[in-house]
């Protein structure tokens, strides 16, 4: 197997649509691609922007045993399964956003990931939200099977999105006392009674929740940063009146 002296996206391009064989293969003797894992073991800020089209599951099973600062964007990948993400344990940051193949079994896989979006992903549940409870930053927007009972899962995540998600309301966010940064734009089901118990909040984003009023804004007396974008009930007189407010 020949591959030129290229830049390394052209590079990669090319590696993540080869087949198990020819996977082995490069791993063997390909000194450039043996230099690429040595760069990416040395800067754990690097993504791995999926091409629909590529081999994933291979390429995961070359890099991420390791790579556990493995970055990994496969967000809309229609090939992505519950198979394929059992080999994603070590990865630091994971956007499966969109892969709608994924079922709780295969999230039950990711407890380890630091940084996940698995928003608009249609077929998980309140019950995959159980294996997600020491995720730091968690996004699960627009996953439509999800309810205020799943949120007990989700008390101690850090960044949490939950946006998009209709059957949520105030009865829910008792579960997400210790959330420091929060999502719930277009929840049109939350009125703001529940925020009493996101005392902790630092910031929120509650834009397009138009049943959102002054009552509820009220409780975030320690909000630093506060979304309010298209809630009409809220006044700018009581937002004046949170003092640690300091950006809109």
């Amino acid at each position: 197997m020949i591959l030129l002296d290229l830049d390394e996206d052209s590079f990669l391009n090319i590696v993540l649509f080869l087949d198990s064989n020819s996977w082995a293969k490069v791993l063997a003797t390909c000194k450039q691609f043996n230099e690429y894992k040595k760069e990416f073991r040395a800067n754990s800020n690097k993504v791995f922007k999926v091409n629909k089209n590529a081999n994933l599951e291979d390429m995961v099973s070359a890099f991420v045993g390791d790579f556990r600062n493995l970055n990994i964007d496969a967000a809309d990948y229609d090939r992505i399964t519950d198979k394929v993400l059992s080999k994603f344990i070590n990865v630091h940051s994971l956007s499966i956003s969109g892969c709608h193949r994924i079922t709780d079994m295969g999230v039950a896989h990711l407890s380890g990931v630091h940084t996940l979006s698995i928003s608009n992903c249609s077929r998980l549940t309140n019950t995959g939200l159980a294996y997600l409870s020491n995720v730091h930053k968690l996004s699960i927007k627009h996953c439509v099977r999800l309810t205020n009972a799943g949120l007990e899962h989700l008390s101690n995540i850090y960044n949490l999105n939950i946006s998009e998600c209709d059957w949520i309301t105030d009865k829910g966010l008792v579960h997400l006392s210790g959330v420091h940064d929060l999502s719930i734009s277009h929840c049109h089901n939350i009125t703001g009674k529940g925020f009493v118990y996101l005392s902790n909040l630092h910031t929120f984003n509650v834009s397009h929740c138009n049943r959102i009023t002054d009552e509820g804004i009220a409780h975030l007396i320690d909000i630093h940063a506060l979304n309010v974008r298209e809630c009409s009930r809220v006044s700018i007189k009581r937002l004046k009146c949170l003092k640690n407010l300091v950006r809109m």
